[in-house]
């Protein structure tokens, strides 16, 4: 990724002139590759090459299997930036792909395929200690959207690539209320997001990336559904909220010493690997700070670019209103009958429990067909629109099309399978799923197309 050197630069031209505030996102997008038959690839190599030998540091990063391509943008100050940048590189992969004869998938894919892993020593030992069974089946279905945004000025040390130890400061404050407040809103994101009704060709819930990349267990029929992380709870499971900035510190050294137990006791011969690593990429979970000092919230599908757009502008406009308001995210039985309400300073979310163990799961196997879910959704809605700059904008439009109509991605993509012929609880036939992906292929190339000739919201900032 490239995320550090943009906001290393920033920090270094900080030092010469008034301190920055900043607002700067960054995406991390997972694309599954087809061939043109519909059926899933395993030429990310060739594609990839083929990206750096047009346009050398094209931002394409190889995944856990030969199936996937990464494309990250650099953190831009404005959405726009953001997601035109991102855009642009994406029209270059679709173009470079049709060359190959392959295309671009921007969700998981539903039918039955045989995923090919890489051999990386990092995988590896993480297979041994997850299991590698599991691991090959949850990463491989798990196509997902990151985004970053920058931290408050003054809390990361980029020398050390880890948070401050901050006693007296407004900006250690602010952090706390963002992570805190991105936490509470994980339900809310994940339902506007979700893109994965299907796994190998069984539809067990509306987001089953969550379903199998978490810590969740779900039965459903014969068949049972335990997430990636269920054992190993640590590594996985959505954080809970914290009271001071030295708790996040100790919990991402907690994780990291978790897991380096496990291979110094179990699989000695990978320590070496351990050692090597930064102790953030021991966390696969909904959100953590990065080495590259951003929050990075990992909880949402994969999706096409309006919702990919529209998602973003909610996230980061909650986050600006919290620090322009200094408002404080308060857990209480308030955040459960209104959540958040805004009440002077106050921000109120529900308490950890309830997102953990009740609005998550609903969102996940249910989403907009949870009524608690939809009046959450429509509830963290009200909180950001308002202070978004009023104009015509497709990202937005998809937002304000969920809310009115409770339809989703996975909604459209589970009608859309209806309509080809299958039946809820059949099997989703190998020629259904290679035309539902063919068709959301097209609808990539479409909506890339016409966003980048659209007018995109422009977040004028002082």
């Amino acid at each position: 990724m490239r995320i550090y050197k943009v906001c290393k630069k920033n920090a270094i031209m900080a030092k010469k002139t008034k301190p920055i505030k900043r607002h700067k996102v960054g995406f991390e997008s997972e694309f599954l590759l087809l061939e043109n038959n519909g059926a899933v690839s395993s030429r990310a190599d060739e594609l990839m090459a083929r990206l750096q030998k047009k346009q050398p540091g094209y931002p394409v990063q190889k995944e856990y299997t030969h199936n996937v391509i990464e494309i990250t943008s650099h953190v831009k100050r404005k959405v726009l930036h953001a997601t035109g940048g991102w855009l642009r590189t994406v029209q270059m992969a679709i173009e470079e792909a049709k060359a190959a004869d392959l295309k671009l998938l921007p969700h998981a894919y539903f039918g039955k395929y045989a995923p090919s892993p890489r051999s990386d020593p990092y995988y590896r030992m993480k297979e041994e200690v997850i299991g590698p069974t599991k691991m090959v089946f949850a990463e491989s279905r798990s196509q997902a959207f990151h985004f970053h945004y920058c931290l408050p000025y003054g809390t990361f040390s980029r020398g050390e690539k880890q948070l401050k130890r901050l006693v007296y400061s407004k900006n250690k404050d602010l952090l706390i209320s963002m992570h805190n407040a991105i936490i509470a809103a994980d339900s809310a994101l994940i339902s506007f997001m979700q893109s994965s009704p299907f796994v190998e060709g069984r539809h067990y819930a509306m987001d089953c990336r969550s379903l199998i990349y978490g810590t969740m267990r779900v039965k459903k029929g014969e068949r049972i559904i335990e997430g990636l992380y269920r054992k190993h709870k640590i590594f996985g499971k959505l954080p809970r909220y914290t009271h001071a900035i030295a708790g996040l510190g100790l919990r991402v050294q907690k994780q990291y010493e978790e897991f380096k137990e496990i291979v110094e006791e179990e699989h000695p011969h990978y320590m070496h690997v351990v050692e090597q690593m930064h102790p953030t990429k021991f966390y696969w979970g909904a959100l953590r700070i990065s080495r590259y000092g951003t929050f990075e919230y990992r909880g949402m599908d994969m999706n096409l670019p309006t919702y990919i757009i529209g998602s973003s502008l909610l996230l980061k406009y909650m986050l600006k209103r919290i620090r322009n308001e200094r408002l404080v995210t308060t857990p209480s039985d308030i955040g459960i009958s209104e959540p958040f309400k805004v009440e002077g300073k106050k921000l109120y979310v529900p308490p950890y429990t309830y997102l953990q163990e009740v609005l998550r799961p609903k969102a996940v196997i249910r989403g907009t067909g949870s009524l608690e879910v939809r009046k959450y959704m429509k509830k963290f809605a009200e909180f950001v629109m308002p202070k978004i700059p009023k104009r015509r904008d497709l990202g937005l439009e998809r937002i304000k099309q969920i809310l009115q109509t409770g339809k989703t991605r996975s909604d459209i993509l589970l009608k859309q399978a209806h309509r080809l012929g299958w039946g809820r609880d059949s099997e989703l036939s190998h020629e259904i799923a290679c035309e539902l992906a063919l068709k959301s292929s097209r609808e990539l190339e479409d909506e890339v197309a016409r966003l980048l000739e659209s007018e995109l919201i422009i977040d004028a900032e002082k």
